[in-house]
């Protein structure tokens, strides 16, 4: 099954602007996905091929300046993570 993944900006302008979307596979998401230059605060919505929203995070924050972040997925709840990558992220989208 392919997922959405939209990701959201809330601070830009008085709306918002949309950072980035991906289209990938359930299983090689694995409820975890690589985000590059995230902005420090984030909204996420995770919907199914259907557009069915399947996972949200609100409000979510990075604690570092470093370059990249870890969206990961929990019972339909999305967190964010600093990190960097490593061997384990070979492959991931």
């Amino acid at each position: 099954m392919i997922e959405i993944w939209d990701l959201w900006f809330p601070n830009a302008g008085a709306t918002g602007l949309s950072f980035a979307r991906c289209r990938v596979g359930a299983d090689a998401a694995a409820d975890r996905v690589l985000v590059h230059a995230a902005p420090r605060r984030l909204e996420v919505t995770v919907r199914d091929e259907r557009g069915a929203v399947v996972a949200e995070g609100r409000g979510l924050r990075r604690g570092q300046p470093g370059p990249m972040s870890l969206l990961v997925r929990h019972d339909g709840a999305i967190e964010l993570r600093d990190h960097w990558p490593d061997q384990g992220d070979l492959g991931r989208w």
